[in-house]
């Protein structure tokens, strides 16, 4: 009878053992879940993915008090992100490349600052090109800016055209006549020629008095 009361007890305690053991290796995969899914929320919030719960509350409260437009253009001298929201917390959509001329569709006041909704160039895809910025970001655009516009720069209709990355190759580079859809960002001005960035990373020379800039309001 001893032996079978000891042959139980044994028999029990490594039952328990087992579960015991079991337990722990379920309790330690709990914790290494959950520092995997604080990890991944930290990098997702680091990548402006996650709203915050600052973030939702600013934006569950957010007012935004439409006003009239003066302008239909303003110039943006620095690079500027492009806001989803008005509001500095917002997720960035794009950014604004400097000396860009950006077209106004909506001006508002939210909590006594200015924004502006507008629409930037874009040449690859037309996409994530609308978004909100400060009105105290950008300046008038006026005639005085012009020499300073970067985007959005079209070609004149029937210009004389170069496909060639650098200056030097003009003289050997095939020239045509342009459609009139060129539009770019200038990147080189020399020597009375500019060189224009379009669509898909093309280059192409003309010269300055063949290009067409932003109308001034």
């Amino acid at each position: 009878m001893k032996k079978v009361i000891l042959i139980t007890l044994v028999c029990i305690t490594l039952l328990l053992g087992g579960c015991s053991k079991d337990n722990e290796a379920i309790k330690n995969e709990n914790i290494m879940l959950k520092n995997k899914i604080s990890q991944l929320e930290e990098e997702l919030k680091s990548k402006g993915n996650v709203t915050t719960g600052d973030k939702l509350n600013e934006i569950s409260g957010l007012t935004i008090n439409y006003i009239e437009n003066t302008n239909s253009k303003k110039f943006v001298e620095k690079q500027l992100d492009l806001l989803a929201l008005p509001t500095s917390n917002s997720i960035k959509l794009n950014s604004i490349l400097p000396n860009t001329v950006v077209t106004l569709i909506d001006t508002a006041n939210v909590d006594n600052i200015i924004w502006l909704y507008v629409s930037i160039p874009v040449y690859d895809s037309p996409s994530n090109y609308k978004g909100w910025i400060k009105e105290a970001d950008t300046i008038a655009y006026t005639k005085d800016m012009i020499s300073k516009v970067q985007s959005n720069i079209i070609v004149k209709n029937g210009a004389k055209v170069y496909e060639t990355e650098c200056f030097e190759d003009i003289k050997t580079a095939t020239s045509y006549k342009s459609s009139g859809e060129e539009q770019g960002r200038i990147q080189e001005r020399k020597e009375g020629y500019v060189k224009l960035e379009c669509a898909g990373g093309k280059t192409i020379w003309m010269k300055d008095t063949e290009i067409i800039y932003p109308e001034i309001d």
